[in-house]
C-alpha cells in the first residue's frame, strides 16, 4: 500500500466512511428535497478516486471500490461510467448465480441499484444472511436493496441481459487489441511506414471491444466451406477490415484446406491476402505460413504477385535473407523500372491499369533504395518516375466511365502504400472511392465483381472513421 495508508484499519475506516455517504445518497434520491448538490457528488466522487489510488493486492478491497465508483456514477448520472464498470462487473460475475465473497455480494448488489434487476439482489442475498460478520455497509446497502421495487420488462433490465449474454457468448471468441507504446518500423522501405503490434485476447477480458466487433458482423459475409475461392478471398479481406479473428482464421484454414488438394498458385495468392499482404493488418503467422507453402510447392517464376507477397519486407527487419527467389523478384522489379525509365516514364506500355497499379504498389512496398541495388541517385529517378507514373494511371481510371473492377481494387491497395495517411489526402480518397460506389452501382449485387468492390468499401469505411497513421501487424498464432 501507498505511505498514505499504511494501517490496512485506517484505510478501511475511511472505505466505510465513504460507503456510507454513497448509501446515504442513494436513499435520499426518493425525496428530491433531500438529493445532494451535484458540487457535494462530485466532492465525494474526488475522493473516491483519492481513495482508489492506493495500491492495494485484496481482492475483496477491489470489488468495493468498484461497488463505490459504479454507485457514485449512479448518482452523478455518468452513462458512460455505468457501462464500463457493469461490463467490467459482468466480467468479474460471469458464470456465478450467488454470491460467495464479500466482495461478490458488494458487486451483485451494486448492480442491483443500477439496474433493477431481481436476479442480482437474489445473488448476494443468501450471503448476508448466512455471515454475521459482514461489514455494516454491506447489510445497509441490502436493506435498502430489500425495499426496492422491481417491475418487470424494464429497459434497463433488457439491456443487461444483453451484456450478459454477450460476456457468456465472448468467453471462448476472441478480439484483436491494439497497443498504443509498441511500434515498429518498416525500415528497409522508403515509406518508413510505422506498424503497431496488436495481440489476441479473451472476448471477456475486452468486453468493449468485443461488443463493438458482433456490432459489425453480417452473417452474408461469414466464411463458408461452400463459397469458391475468390468469394471466400473476399470474405477473408472484409474480416481484416472488421479485426475479427474468429473470421479471419476461418477463412485461412477453408482456403489452407482447399490448397492440401489443389497446389493452386490461385488459392495460395486468396491465402496471402486473407494474411493481410494488401491489407492494414497483417497476420504475421499466417504470413509465414503462406511463405513456407510457397517455397515447399513453387519454383521457378510463379505471377508476380505471388513472387511479391513471398518476399515483401517485413516489419522490423533491418535486413533480408538474400536467396535466388528474392535476388529475381528485386531483379525484375529492377528491370521493369529500368523499362519505365527508357520509355519516359508514364504507364508501362503493354500493361493492363490494375498490373499498372499493382507494379507501382510492389516497388513502393519493396523500397526504391532496394530496388535500385542501394545505388541513391537510381533510386531518386525511380521515384520520380513511379510517382509520375500513378498520376498518369489514376487519371486514366476517374477518366474511364465504366473502369475495369480489378483496376479500381489494385489502386485501392496502390493508395493506401502510397497515401496512407487518409485524414491529409481526404479529397483524392473522397473522389475515388466515388468512382468506386458508382461502379459498383452497375453490378448485379452479391456478384463476384460486385463483392470485391464491396470489400474496398468495407475497408475504407473502418479505416477512414479512425484514420490512422500506421498499420498493424499482429504476430501471434492463432488457436481456435
Amino acid at each position: 500500500m501507498s505511505e498514505l495508508f499504511t494501517d490496512v484499519s485506517i484505510y478501511l475506516q475511511r472505505m466505510e466512511h465513504l460507503e456510507q455517504c454513497v448509501i446515504d445518497a442513494i436513499r435520499k434520491t426518493k425525496d428530491p428535497a433531500g438529493l445532494m448538490p451535484e458540487e457535494e457528488l462530485r466532492m465525494l466522487y474526488g475522493e473516491i478516486i483519492d481513495l482508489g489510488r492506493t495500491d492495494t493486492s485484496d481482492a475483496t478491497i477491489n470489488s468495493r471500490m468498484t461497488s463505490l465508483l459504479l454507485l457514485s456514477a449512479y448518482l452523478r448520472h455518468d452513462e458512460a461510467t455505468i457501462d464500463a464498470l457493469t461490463l467490467e462487473i459482468h466480467k468479474e460475475l460471469h458464470g456465478k448465480r450467488a454470491a460467495a465473497t464479500c466482495g461478490e455480494a458488494y458487486l451483485f448488489l451494486s448492480m442491483f441499484v443500477v439496474t433493477h434487476i431481481l436476479n442480482y439482489r437474489t445473488a448476494a442475498k443468501r450471503y448476508v444472511q448466512q455471515h454475521d460478520n459482514v461489514p455494516p455497509t454491506l447489510r445497509r446497502l441490502y436493506r435498502y436493496a430489500k425495499q426496492v421495487i422491481v417491475w418487470k420488462d424494464k429497459k434497463k433490465e433488457r439491456q443487461s441481459l444483453r451484456q450478459k449474454q454477450l460476456m457468456d457468448e465472448a468467453i471462448d471468441d476472441q478480439v484483436f487489441c491494439v497497443s498504443h507504446t509498441e511500434e515498429m518500423v518498416n525500415e528497409l522501405t522508403d515509406g518508413q511506414q510505422t506498424y503497431r503490434l496488436v495481440t489476441i485476447e479473451s472476448g471477456a477480458s475486452m468486453p468493449s471491444d468485443y461488443i463493438k466487433l458482433t456490432e459489425t458482423r453480417r452473417e452474408e459475409y461469414r466464411p463458408d466451406p461452400l463459397l469458391d475461392t475468390q468469394r471466400l478471398r473476399c470474405m477473408g479481406g472484409m474480416a481484416l477490415s472488421r479485426m475479427d479473428p474468429q473470421w479471419i482464421a476461418a477463412a485461412f484454414d477453408l482456403l489452407n484446406s482447399r490448397f492440401e488438394t489443389n497446389l493452386s498458385e490461385s488459392i495460395l495468392e486468396a491465402m496471402y491476402h486473407v494474411a493481410g499482404c494488401d491489407g492494414h493488418l497483417l497476420m504475421q503467422a499466417m504470413k509465414q505460413e503462406c511463405d513456407r507453402l510457397y517455397d515447399n510447392h513453387f519454383s521457378g517464376q510463379p505471377a508476380y504477385r505471388l513472387q511479391f507477397c513471398r518476399y515483401m519486407p517485413m516489419p522490423g527487419e533491418r535486413s533480408t535473407r538474400k536467396t535466388a527467389g528474392s535476388s529475381q523478384w528485386l531483379q525484375t522489379l529492377y528491370n521493369w523500372l529500368e523499362k519505365l525509365d527508357a520509355q519516359g516514364g508514364g504507364a508501362w506500355q503493354g500493361l493492363s491499369l490494375s498490373d499498372n497499379f499493382s507494379l507501382q504498389r510492389f516497388v513502393l512496398q519493396t523500397g526504391f533504395l532496394n530496388v535500385a541495388f542501394g545505388n541513391r541517385r537510381k533510386a531518386t529517378t525511380y521515384r520520380n518516375r513511379i510517382n509520375g507514373s500513378i498520376f498518369d494511371c489514376y487519371l486514366q481510371l476517374v477518366a474511364n466511365p465504366v473502369p475495369e473492377v480489378d483496376a479500381l481494387v489494385s489502386c485501392y491497395h496502390l493508395l493506401c502504400e502510397w497515401k496512407p495517411d487518409m485524414a491529409t489526402n481526404e479529397r483524392r480518397y473522397e473522389e475515388f472511392m466515388r468512382v468506386v460506389a458508382r461502379r459498383q452501382s452497375t453490378l448485379v449485387p452479391d456478384s463476384l465483381e460486385w463483392l470485391q468492390l464491396e470489400e474496398v468499401l468495407a475497408d475504407y469505411k473502418r479505416y477512414n472513421a479512425e484514420r490512422p497513421v500506421y498499420k498493424l501487424l499482429c504476430k501471434q498464432i492463432m488457436r481456435k
